[in-house]
């Protein structure tokens, strides 16, 4: 919640869209409470999707993440049919280098790039949120392939 209303308040930087991935919070939960925060700043109509759930479990912190409100949780969310087509979509036409932020886990991601490949030529960079010893991280362990497709990746 934080980190997306300090990249929403930032004049520099131009969000295109936001996925929800499995992590503390189930992608549909996830959505629903990014989605609230967007109606709460008024920024409706802003692209945002789910992931497919993955075989992890949440972490013991799920519980009390499920209770914080990020707005009004009665906003009607609107989805679009998939992750990999709304990264598609939003990328398809845009003229500049994309740096990309996971705050979880990298498998949208990782998804996105082997659905097409050439995508790659378009992104500067992935700034991945995780711990150091990254081997003891929840953002790794929950998908461990992920990390290793993009580390044997060319993109920083």
């Amino acid at each position: 919640m934080r980190t997306i209303s300090m990249l929403l308040a930032m004049n520099d930087l131009q969000v295109l869209a936001i996925t929800c991935s499995q992590g503390t919070l189930s992608p549909s939960s996830g959505a629903m409470k990014v989605n609230s925060l967007l109606a709460q700043y008024y920024h409706n109509g802003f692209p945002i999707d789910r992931s497919n759930t993955i075989d992890y479990p949440y972490p013991s912190w799920n519980r009390y993440a499920e209770g914080i409100q990020w707005g009004n949780e009665y906003t009607k969310v609107r989805f679009a049919k998939n992750s990999i087509e709304l990264l598609n979509s939003v990328s398809a036409n845009y003229l500049h280098k994309i740096t990309l932020i996971a705050l979880g886990s990298l498998k949208t991601y990782a998804d996105w790039f082997k659905n097409n490949p050439s995508i790659a030529q378009k992104v500067d960079r992935i700034i991945w949120y995780n711990a150091s010893e990254q081997n003891t991280c929840f953002n790794y362990l929950i998908d461990t392939a992920s990390f290793s497709f993009f580390q044997k990746s060319n993109i920083p």
